[in-house]
Protein backbone atom coordinates (compact mmCIF):
# COMPACT_ATOMS: atom_id res chain seq x y z
CA UNK A 1 0.00 0.00 0.00
CA UNK A 2 0.84 3.56 -0.61
CA UNK A 3 0.35 6.74 0.43
CA UNK A 4 -0.07 9.33 -2.42
CA UNK A 5 -2.32 12.34 -1.04
CA UNK A 6 -2.17 14.18 -4.50
CA UNK A 7 -3.29 11.17 -6.74
CA UNK A 8 -6.40 10.20 -4.33
CA UNK A 9 -7.92 13.04 -5.84
CA UNK A 10 -7.51 11.43 -9.51
CA UNK A 11 -10.34 10.32 -11.22
CA UNK A 12 -10.22 6.83 -12.76
CA UNK A 13 -11.02 6.29 -16.17
CA UNK A 14 -10.25 3.13 -18.78
CA UNK A 15 -11.69 5.36 -21.79
CA UNK A 16 -9.13 7.65 -23.53
CA UNK A 17 -7.88 9.95 -23.49
CA UNK A 18 -5.79 9.60 -19.94
CA UNK A 19 -2.82 9.53 -18.28
CA UNK A 20 -0.63 6.62 -17.45
CA UNK A 21 2.19 6.00 -14.62
CA UNK A 22 5.19 4.86 -16.12
CA UNK A 23 6.86 1.58 -14.54
CA UNK A 24 10.21 2.48 -13.43
CA UNK A 25 12.61 0.48 -13.30
CA UNK A 26 12.11 -1.18 -10.25
CA UNK A 27 8.84 -1.57 -10.82
CA UNK A 28 9.78 -3.43 -13.86
CA UNK A 29 12.64 -5.52 -12.14
CA UNK A 30 11.01 -6.29 -8.82
CA UNK A 31 13.78 -4.54 -7.19
CA UNK A 32 14.99 -1.67 -4.90
CA UNK A 33 16.17 1.31 -6.44
CA UNK A 34 19.97 1.60 -7.12
CA UNK A 35 22.01 3.78 -3.91
CA UNK A 36 21.77 7.22 -5.77
CA UNK A 37 17.41 6.91 -5.99
CA UNK A 38 17.45 5.74 -2.17
CA UNK A 39 13.89 7.54 -2.11
CA UNK A 40 13.01 6.00 -5.35
CA UNK A 41 12.82 7.18 -9.25
CA UNK A 42 10.83 9.81 -10.14
CA UNK A 43 7.03 9.35 -10.40
CA UNK A 44 6.47 10.26 -14.15
CA UNK A 45 2.41 10.50 -16.15
CA UNK A 46 2.42 9.85 -19.80
CA UNK A 47 -0.49 10.80 -21.76
CA UNK A 48 -0.75 10.52 -25.79
CA UNK A 49 1.32 13.36 -27.52
CA UNK A 50 -1.46 13.45 -29.65
CA UNK A 51 -4.08 14.66 -27.11
CA UNK A 52 -4.78 18.87 -26.74
CA UNK A 53 -6.69 20.04 -23.73
CA UNK A 54 -7.56 22.93 -22.55
CA UNK A 55 -6.73 24.64 -19.01
CA UNK A 56 -9.84 23.75 -17.43
CA UNK A 57 -10.00 20.19 -19.05
CA UNK A 58 -10.11 17.40 -16.13
CA UNK A 59 -7.59 15.20 -16.23
CA UNK A 60 -8.25 11.38 -15.55
CA UNK A 61 -5.75 8.97 -14.20
CA UNK A 62 -6.15 5.07 -15.69
CA UNK A 63 -5.29 2.62 -12.81
CA UNK A 64 -3.40 -0.38 -14.24
CA UNK A 65 -5.28 -3.20 -15.71
CA UNK A 66 -6.44 -5.05 -12.41
CA UNK A 67 -9.38 -7.20 -11.36
CA UNK A 68 -12.28 -5.80 -9.61
CA UNK A 69 -11.18 -7.08 -6.21
CA UNK A 70 -7.91 -5.62 -6.33
CA UNK A 71 -9.73 -1.99 -7.34
CA UNK A 72 -12.17 -2.12 -4.79
CA UNK A 73 -9.85 -3.34 -2.21
CA UNK A 74 -6.87 -0.89 -2.95
CA UNK A 75 -9.18 2.24 -4.38
CA UNK A 76 -12.75 1.60 -3.07
CA UNK A 77 -14.42 1.30 -6.30
CA UNK A 78 -15.37 -1.43 -8.81
CA UNK A 79 -15.76 -1.03 -13.32
CA UNK A 80 -18.85 -2.63 -14.20
CA UNK A 81 -17.35 -3.81 -17.49
CA UNK A 82 -13.92 -4.84 -16.75
CA UNK A 83 -13.16 -6.40 -19.95
CA UNK A 84 -9.46 -7.33 -18.53
CA UNK A 85 -10.71 -9.48 -15.77
CA UNK A 86 -11.68 -13.50 -16.70
CA UNK A 87 -12.41 -16.25 -13.66
CA UNK A 88 -9.59 -19.41 -14.56
CA UNK A 89 -10.98 -21.26 -11.29
CA UNK A 90 -12.27 -24.67 -13.53
CA UNK A 91 -9.96 -24.44 -15.81
CA UNK A 92 -6.81 -24.52 -13.01
CA UNK A 93 -8.32 -27.20 -10.66
CA UNK A 94 -8.79 -28.96 -14.42
CA UNK A 95 -5.06 -29.11 -14.73
CA UNK A 96 -4.51 -29.77 -11.20
CA UNK A 97 -6.95 -33.10 -11.41
CA UNK A 98 -5.33 -34.10 -14.06
CA UNK A 99 -1.74 -34.15 -12.25
CA UNK A 100 -3.13 -37.26 -10.15
CA UNK A 101 -1.73 -37.93 -6.92
CA UNK A 102 1.01 -34.83 -7.48
CA UNK A 103 -2.33 -31.77 -8.49
CA UNK A 104 -4.06 -33.41 -4.91
CA UNK A 105 -0.60 -32.51 -3.10
CA UNK A 106 -0.38 -28.96 -4.80
CA UNK A 107 -4.28 -28.45 -3.71
CA UNK A 108 -3.60 -29.25 -0.57
CA UNK A 109 -0.77 -26.91 0.12
CA UNK A 110 -2.83 -24.09 -1.26
CA UNK A 111 -5.67 -24.49 0.61
CA UNK A 112 -3.35 -25.14 4.17
CA UNK A 113 -1.78 -21.77 2.80
CA UNK A 114 -5.54 -20.44 2.44
CA UNK A 115 -4.69 -19.29 -1.40
CA UNK A 116 -7.52 -22.04 -2.62
CA UNK A 117 -10.49 -20.65 -3.99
Amino acid sequence: MTLCPILDFANHTTNPPYTLPQASPADIWNIAPPGKHKFGHDFTLLSPSVLVTSPDAELSLKYGSHPNSTLFTEYGFVEPTNEGEIMLDSAVEALFKLRGHVGLWMKDILVAERYWG
